[in-house]
Order: C-alpha cells, then structure tokens, then sequence
C-alpha cells in the first residue's frame, strides 16, 4: 500500500474519498466496484494522520471523561485496567522474547572466538544480527512503555469519577537506596531500557572490532590500536588523567541514578505520586477526528 507523502496528495485522498461516498449516496455506483478502493484509501489517509498529527483534537481529562456516561464509567475504568495489565504483560513476554535471542546470538558469537574460528565476515555478521535485536529491543521497550503509559493516563482520569484518585498515592519509602535490604520505587521499566541500550552499545563494539578484521580494513586497523596503544601508554603514566576519567565515569553514573531513582520528598506516609500524570497538560488526550472504524 502506498504511503501518504504530503499534505497535497493527503487531500486529494480526502476528496477522492467524499466523491466515492457522493457516488454511493447518489446511487451512481456499485459499492462492490469501489469498496477495495474505498478501503485502501482510509487505512492511506488514517495512517498520514497519526503520523502528522493532523485532524485531531485536544482533550482534557474533564473532556475525556465527560465523554462517558455514568453506566459506561466503571465499564470503561475496567477496560483501562484490562488493558493496562495486558500490555504490561506483553512488555515482559517482549523481553523475554528478546532476552532470549540475544543470549543466543552471545553464545554463539563467543563460542565462535572460542573454537578459534577466525571468519570475519561470519562474526561480523552475528554481531550485526545482535545489534539488530538490541536496537530493536530498545524500541519496543519504548513502544510497550508508551502503550502502558497511556492506559494509565485514561486511569487517572476515570478514577476521579470512579475509585477516587488511588492510583495516585505512594506508600513512602522506608529505606534509603543504601540501604540494600529495604525496598525502593526504582523503575522497572527504565532499567530494562538503561540494560537495552548498554546490550546495544556492547554489540556495536564487538561489531566494530569483528568488521576491522577484514583484509581491506588492515590498515585501519593497525592505526586504530597504535593510537590506542598511545592513549593507554600515557594513562599508565598520568595518575592525573586516571582519576580525571574515573570521575567523568562517576558523574554519568550518578546522573543516569539519579535519573531512574527520582522520587517524591514528602515527608508523611504517603507520598502524592504523579506517576501516573507526571508529564500529563490539559491536552494530554488526543482524539483523531471523523476516523473512520
């Protein structure tokens, strides 16, 4: 199927699609002879919206709950809690998924190295395939937080009318993070995605030094490790320039702690979370106008 390059063609689509329908209406068509026309031209227009963003409205959580009425309400609110664990039971199937392949491609590449086989382009080619499943791993952990996210924003806004806002208090921690035996709020989620891209970095670098190992790359190579061979002569020689690099290495890593491990101050029992609206406006909801179902 076609993809919707620009706004141009994005509304002569449109307007082909009110002629088929004026056609239909009027009579002066069969619908069998255009209904595959018909078809393919919603899912071209439907898909341009919701990756422009066009033809949509803003709403509020007021906005989105005053869409309900009262018997729909608890219904709704269930459907949101169905699909929220739903989608944060497909969010570890999807690791687990991936976890998998890439201690396959781990092993195999490293039992490789290890019988001595020395093929090049057979490792570079593994190693690419693991950097393929990390980067995609990355991604659908994004992808899945998303979805899970957004499920939880129809949460707090139905459970005004519903619940009450629970979703939105903390039990406090009663440990600090030193404390290694307490428990602590350190998002689950951001450290699967913080390992995903290490995972992607790692085979990037195992990628890099299988791909030199090609004849034509010799050269490139052997400059390679002699001005590696020079940085690590001179660290050897400069404690200076040793605690300098620790201290960056401390600093990212304190950043990216600091990071995953935000948490709210309040100092009482419970803590009012906006885990659930942390980044939520008044147009956190968006509604993609006359999509056609």
């Amino acid at each position: 199927m076609k993809k919707i390059k620009n706004s141009g063609e994005y509304n002569k689509k449109k307007n082909r699609i009110k002629d088929i329908q004026n056609e239909i209406s009027n009579g002066h068509s069969h619908l069998s002879k255009i209904e595959e026309e018909l078809k393919i031209l919603y899912k071209q227009t439907e898909r341009y919206e919701k990756e422009t963003m066009i033809n949509v409205e803003y709403l509020s959580d007021k906005d989105l709950v005053d869409q309900f009425s009262k018997e729909q309400l608890s219904e709704a609110m269930k459907i949101a809690l169905d699909t929220r664990n739903f989608e944060i039971d497909m969010y570890w199937k999807r690791a687990t998924y991936f976890w998998a392949f890439i201690a396959t491609i781990f092993a195999g590449y490293f039992l490789l190295v290890a019988y001595g086989n020395d093929n090049w382009f057979l490792l570079s080619l593994i190693a690419f395939l693991g950097n393929c499943f990390s980067f995609g791993w990355f991604l659908v952990n994004r992808g899945s937080k998303y979805w899970q996210e957004n499920w939880e924003g129809h949460i707090g806004a139905l459970s005004k009318r519903t619940t009450g806002e629970i979703f939105k208090h903390w039990l406090r921690p009663n440990y600090h993070f030193k404390e290694l035996s307490g428990n602590y709020p350190i998002s689950v989620s951001k450290t699967n995605q913080f390992l995903s891209i290490v995972t992607f970095v790692v085979w990037f670098i195992i990628y890099i030094i299988s791909i030199l190992d090609c004849p034509a790359l010799y050269d490139v190579k052997y400059e390679i490790i002699k001005y590696l061979n020079c940085i690590t002569s001179f660290l050897k020689e400069s404690a200076t320039y040793q605690i300098i690099l620790l201290l960056i290495f401390v600093i990212i890593l304190m950043l990216v702690l600091r990071k995953m491990l935000k948490f709210s101050k309040n100092k009482s029992a419970y803590a009012m979370g906006e885990h659930l609206k942390s980044k939520h406006k008044s147009d956190e909801f968006i509604k993609f106008k006359n999509m056609e179902t």
